[in-house]
């Protein structure tokens, strides 16, 4: 099962125009590596903070290394995610987003989303389903049977507002799972989308379970090369954020993380 951007963004396909306007503007970065690139197919969401650029998630080939790509998209500009904060703030300052509480929900939900790191995802868990037993695990009441299954279950918290910080930036918690590790997660969010993740309170691990899996992203190839076949990269849970890789639950947790 894949992480979903929640109940309010909904997806569609993409126009040909809107795949015209996409491959031309990647084309005009980075003539070589999109010389051949082709678009298989693309489906679009709007996202409720932003204006002029929507959110597209295309499967291409002819692109070296690449097989399924995230993106920004304005008509006369296009923006790579990779991971990493920095094209989200782009879009951000060029938007001038002004987040609220009827908003701040959907762009955590979106943030993560598009956020990768060393060890893999702060995955966002929308329900305690969404917890759920690795293939081929027994069920034997023990570490990895339906009695752990129902106590880890138990640990959840919806995601939700949290009120204002002292210096008014919105309070968001949340349950996150990230490297086998599930935990209760406070934010504090600016109106302008800078995020800072405030708690990381350990709350059990995760081995024998999963969660939600979430999109491999890798950075925008520059140079050409002979692209890949079809077939091939797996979409699985290695996405979280930018820096040091962070511990399991046993192992003390990292200062707190700001995404500038």
């Amino acid at each position: 099962m894949e992480r979903t951007l929640g109940p309010n963004i909904v997806w569609t396909p993409c126009e040909p125009p809107v795949i015209g306007e996409l491959i031309a503007n990647l084309r005009a970065q980075s003539p070589q590596s999109f010389a051949s690139a082709v678009v298989l197919k693309a489906r679009q969401a709007w996202l409720p903070f932003y204006t002029d650029h929507f959110l597209i998630d295309a499967t291409l080939h002819g692109v070296a290394g690449v097989e399924r790509a995230l993106l920004l998209h304005g008509r006369s500009d296009t923006y790579w995610l990779d991971g990493q904060a920095r094209p989200i703030h782009m879009v951000n300052a060029l938007e001038e987003i002004e987040l609220t509480e009827n908003t701040v929900l959907d762009y955590l939900r979106y943030f993560l989303f598009a956020m990768r790191g060393d060890q893999g995802a702060f995955v966002l868990i929308e329900s305690p389903d969404e917890i759920t037993p690795i293939d081929g695990t027994t069920s034997t009441g023990t570490e990895a049977g339906p009695a752990s299954l129902e106590s880890l279950r138990a640990l959840w918290v919806p995601l939700r507002l949290d009120g204002r910080t002292q210096d008014g930036r919105l309070g968001v918690r949340a349950t996150v799972a990230y490297a086998e590790g599930l935990y209760a997660s406070t934010f504090a969010v600016q109106v302008d989308g800078e995020i800072e993740m405030r708690d990381d309170r350990p709350l059990a691990q995760l081995e024998g379970f999963q969660a939600p899996d979430c999109p491999i992203l890798v950075a925008r190839p520059e140079y050409s090369e002979p692209p890949k076949a079809l077939p091939g990269q797996h979409w699985r849970r290695h996405c979280a954020w930018p820096g040091p890789g962070r511990p399991k639950p046993s192992v003390p947790r990292r200062p707190r993380a700001t995404f500038p």
